[in-house]
């Protein structure tokens, strides 16, 4: 946690809107940024891989925290991403910012 919010707390399967930038530990290309698109993202907590949902659950709204993520609770050993720009092994991490939830 870089900074702790005061808000309610993020509970697992909620749907929650946050502003992140997601970085390919292994090249350091940025591969998804919803700061860069200029507008924040929602979606629900079971939604996403295990290791940023578990990044984000019991966080308090307000808070900014930075995930790292490991390829076993993101998108490997069975794959890594579609587009090649995750791969199998590779490590990936994230700021958030969670600015509430829905």
């Amino acid at each position: 946690t870089v900074i702790k919010g005061e808000g309610a707390m993020v509970y697992d399967g909620a749907n929650i809107i946050v502003h992140y930038h997601g970085v390919n530990w292994n090249t350091g290309e940025v591969f998804d940024s919803s700061w860069q698109r200029g507008e924040p993202a929602s979606f629900p907590t079971s939604g996403v891989i295990p290791g940023f949902r578990d990044g984000l659950v019991g966080q308090s709204v307000g808070s900014r925290v930075f995930i790292t993520i490991p390829p076993a609770l993101g998108y490997g050993p069975s794959g890594g991403t579609g587009d090649g720009r995750i791969g199998a092994e590779d490590t990936i991490f994230f700021v958030v910012d969670i600015l509430g939830l829905q």
